[in-house]
């Protein structure tokens, strides 16, 4: 593949042959590997204003086609090495049309500039002006990109727009002579390769790219194909007013381009979507670095992989400041080809697929057409092709104050909403990233407000009503109405009816009530996994407080922490000297070996007094219980869990997988662990 993206220059190229650009190799590829499409299509298209005069334009086409080697060149190949052939004029015309509206001409404009060109012809640009109205023209121009880039539209645009004021007049068009053919460019690019002038920038791109990936990671929703269509979804969008203003004011602040910021954007947008932390992302530029060459129509575009390292953690002025560095780098070696970096560095190679990158970044100013005697204004119009998985180009409008925003995805790989969706969280990233540069890559606002509550509408559940019960005090209290003499409990070979565990959770509760426990306080429960344990869980409910595991085979020093940050009001421990080995604690403490000492002495707990639950008991939004986190990610944390959620989480589980009153669940986790809850 190496091979054939760039022949070996000094192969014969027929009779009266040149030789082809690296670029236009390329092109002229990837035409014979999608023949018959737009793929290869640079468009645009103007709506213009005024009495047009069609027979100037036409003069005027012919003369710059006249004037640019490459727009009367035809490409041909010889035992499958391209060569091209000059001709002394291009084969190109004004093409006419009529339409009934501007709708209709975009429609039309959209099935002339998709028609297929002939690289054997030297007609490879055509222009056409479609009559609405009068006074209502509307122009629409494709060219093959074998022949020019962006920048070689600007200078046809230029020169269209003189040669047609002097034709109108009745006068002739007499520019400078050029001060280059392309031909010496692409003699200079032979003479380079041959040479040791790349060999620096080479080995500089061999460097940055080294272990680079050789995919992008993010999403897609059909896998990669050997064959690529090249078929696009697009979205369109502009960027103006109050927001495009804060964003050149911040990268003046930043001492950075406008372009270097929304790179930045597009980086952290991608790393957002699942892209992987080491992104490489395709930036043409334009490659004319003679002055020589400024004037000239023709291939000159290159494109740089600009390598950017991405993390969540990574505050948003870091990022723009390593974008800057590498787009300062990167431009220093622009002079090699991408086509050539292709071949020294010899990336893993896949069907369907760039290397090196398969995102591409596009910032530039809009092409001007100007014509004298009428007003030229530049129309959103794109071919339904990309070139690569992803395609982002923004273009500065004449204005001064809008930039237009493309959106193109892969139709191969993608759904057709997802361009759409990204450019809108692109340019929610970036209003964010400007208003709040130092906030990291992953706290960016990524989701309009429309489009997060659809989310949150789309994946909430369908809502469950939750029992009448407004805490798990009231459920547990029912089931002790049903059936107080059934098993409730079994830890070793003591048992506890629902009644018994019911009186003792009520005894426990009135002690704690004497302690300091109530509304908004936290028992904390020094405790492992026993009829104890479920007791005081179910008495600190009762006394409306909230408890805290902390099982004792925890490390003491976790355990200290945990009861100093939860402020508990009350230690209960299982026997006596069991607090001795925590931190010292300002609280009192309770043992359950005194309060309760067997299960036979629960059955002389009077009827009335403290075997009777407290007058007031807990209520769903108050807290049920605190849960600390692991403290991997810094010291543990405390998550108040209310009742609400415990009493929705147990009836979900009653429904899946279903439990019922035949059922037995095993307490095996430690009650320091969330999933202890629903065991006990």
């Amino acid at each position: 593949m190496a091979d054939e993206l760039t022949t070996t220059l000094a192969k014969a190229h027929g009779p009266g042959g040149l030789g082809l650009s690296l670029g236009q190799e390329r092109m002229w590829l990837l035409e014979h590997l999608n023949p018959g499409t737009a793929a290869q299509h640079i468009v645009a298209a103007f709506e213009v204003s005024g009495p047009l005069d069609t027979t100037a334009l036409d003069r005027a086409l012919r003369a710059v086609v006249d004037r640019h080697e490459p727009l009367r060149t035809s490409f041909h190949d010889a035992e499958g090495v391209p060569f091209a052939v000059v001709h002394e004029q291009g084969d190109v015309r004004l093409d006419l049309a009529g339409a009934r509206s501007v709708a209709d001409g975009l429609a039309w404009a959209g099935r002339y500039a998709n028609r297929p060109f002939d690289l054997t012809r030297p007609a490879l640009l055509r222009l056409a002006a479609v009559r609405v109205t009068a006074d209502t023209h509307l122009l629409v121009l494709a060219a093959h990109h074998i022949v020019t880039d962006g920048w070689g539209l600007g200078v046809l645009y230029t020169e269209l727009g003189g040669a047609y004021e002097a034709f109108r007049r009745g006068a002739t068009w007499a520019p400078p002579p050029l001060e280059m053919a392309y031909g010496d460019h692409v003699a200079a690019e032979r003479r380079a390769r041959a040479g040791d002038e790349w060999r620096a920038s080479v080995d500089h791109w061999r460097e940055v790219l080294a272990d680079a990936p050789p995919e992008l990671g993010i999403h897609t929703d059909r896998p990669r194909q050997a064959e690529n269509t090249q078929l696009a979804h697009t979205a369109q969008g502009r960027y103006e007013g109050a927001a495009l203003a804060a964003l050149k004011a911040y990268a003046r602040t930043a001492q950075a381009s406008t372009t270097m910021v929304l790179a930045s954007a597009w980086a952290a947008t991608l790393h957002r979507h699942g892209a992987g932390g080491d992104l490489v992302i395709g930036v043409p530029v334009s490659g004319r670095d003679r002055s020589r060459s400024a004037g000239l129509v023709g291939l000159f575009m290159n494109v740089l992989p600009l390598r950017v390292r991405v993390s969540g953690a990574l505050p948003f002025a870091d990022l723009l400041r390593q974008v800057r560095t590498a787009f300062l780098t990167a431009l220093e070696h622009r002079q090699v080809p991408f086509e050539l970096l292709v071949v020294e560095l010899a990336p893993e190679r896949s069907p369907g697929r760039t290397p090196f990158y398969q995102v591409l970044f596009n910032h530039g100013p809009a092409g001007r057409l100007e014509l004298a005697g009428v007003r030229c204004r530049p129309l959103p119009f794109d071919t339904p092709y990309v070139p690569t998985d992803i395609t982002l180009t923004l273009v500065d409008l004449p204005d001064g104050a809008t930039v237009r925003m493309d959106m193109q995805c892969s139709a191969d790989l993608f759904a057709e909403p997802v361009a759409g969706h990204l450019l809108r969280r692109f340019t929610r990233l970036l209003d964010d990233a400007v208003a709040h540069p130092d906030r990291p890559v992953d706290q960016l606002e990524l989701l309009h407000p429309d489009e997060l509550r659809r989310i949150t509408a789309f994946a909430a559940p369908d809502p469950t009503p939750l029992p009448a019960a407004a805490s798990v005090v009231e459920l547990f209290e029912a089931s002790v109405a049903r059936h107080p003499r059934a098993i409730a409990v079994r830890a070793g070979e003591q048992t506890l009816t629902y009644a018994e565990l019911d009186a003792a959770a009520n005894h426990l509760a009135h002690l704690f009530r004497a302690h300091g426990a109530g509304p908004g306080t936290v028992v904390a429960l020094h405790l492992d996994r026993s009829w104890q344990m479920l007791a005081a869980m179910l008495a600190a409910w009762k006394a409306q407080a909230a408890y805290v595991p902390a099982d004792p085979a925890y490390p003491q020093q976790r355990i200290g922490y945990m009861l100093q940050d939860c402020d508990a009001c009350l230690l209960v421990t299982a026997r006596p000297g069991d607090a001795d080995r925590l931190p010292l604690l300002d609280v009192p403490v309770l043992t359950t070996a005194e309060s309760l000492a067997t299960t036979e002495s629960l059955a002389r707990l009077p009827a009335a007094g403290t075997a009777a639950p407290p007058r007031h008991a807990s209520r769903a939004d108050d807290p049920a219980y605190l849960i600390y986190t692991s403290g991997s990610t810094g010291k543990p944390k405390g998550v108040a869990v209310p009742h609400r959620a415990v009493i929705n989480f147990l009836g979900s589980m009653a429904r899946e997988p279903g439990c019922g009153p035949a059922d037995v669940v095993l307490a095996l986790t430690s009650p320091s662990f969330d999933i202890a809850v629903l065991e006990l």
